[in-house]
């Protein structure tokens, strides 16, 4: 869920503000900060960089699934290209943030509160007063593509963690094979009948490779959180 502050709205209506994004890609070798933005804007003390940087699609959903991002980075630089190509960047952490400006002209500032200056010595106009900083959008970098043009990278968010095939089902049989590694047994008996009283006989319970509270837990009824 997203929510809008009175302030944004309030520009909006008033069809004010200036919309950007921010994006802090979380990779191996560094943290990248990039912004569509034109100037170099400070966040919560990090340099968000100026990119020719856009949000191709966002499937977002009120329910427990899936969601997924798809932007294009244009005109990369080496430093960044070398991170993708010396370094596996799957699964790592990407955070893109929605900030609301009002669009009337106001002096650029830098990190240490001093007026930026151009060249001539002129003063700077900056996107305009900060309104508001909104998470948009947290999820792992699950796919990318690189040419000489751009990199598109594929964000999905952590329920693709739960969205998982298990490799094996519960049983109340042991899945090991007898005296195998996993088993552990290495005493006199030749059989095993793969329960887990077969199992206490032999004195070999920690090994134990089945769920044997299982047939139990079929029909019984689980609750969560207080009676």
């Amino acid at each position: 869920m997203r929510t809008f502050t009175p302030s944004i709205i309030a520009r909006l209506l008033k069809e004010t503000a200036s919309f950007y994004f921010l994006l802090e890609l979380d990779l191996v070798a560094a943290t990248t900060y990039l912004t569509d933005m034109d100037i170099v804007y400070y966040y919560d003390g990090n340099p968000y960089q100026p990119s020719d940087m856009t949000i191709d699609t966002m499937n977002q959903g009120g329910g427990l699934q899936v969601e997924t991002m798809d932007l294009t980075i244009q005109n990369v630089d080496q430093q960044m290209a070398s991170h993708f190509l010396n370094d596996n960047q799957i699964s790592r952490t990407a955070t893109i943030r929605f900030a609301c400006f009002d669009r009337a002209a106001t002096d650029l500032i830098d990190e240490l509160g001093n007026q930026v200056l151009d060249d001539e010595g002129e003063e700077i106009l900056g996107p305009g007063s900060a309104i508001a900083t909104l998470p948009l959008f947290r999820g792992l970098i699950s796919n990318w593509s690189m040419d000489e043009l751009a990199i598109r990278i594929s964000l999905k968010t952590e329920m693709i963690l739960w969205k998982k095939r298990t490799l094996r089902k519960s049983n109340v049989m042991c899945r090991w094979s007898f005296k195998g590694t996993e088993c552990g047994y290495s005493g006199g008996s030749t059989t095993c009948d793969k329960t887990y009283a077969r199992c206490a006989a032999l004195v070999n319970t920690d090994n134990f490779g089945g769920f044997r509270y299982a047939a139990k837990m079929m029909e019984t009824e689980v609750q969560w959180g207080p009676q």
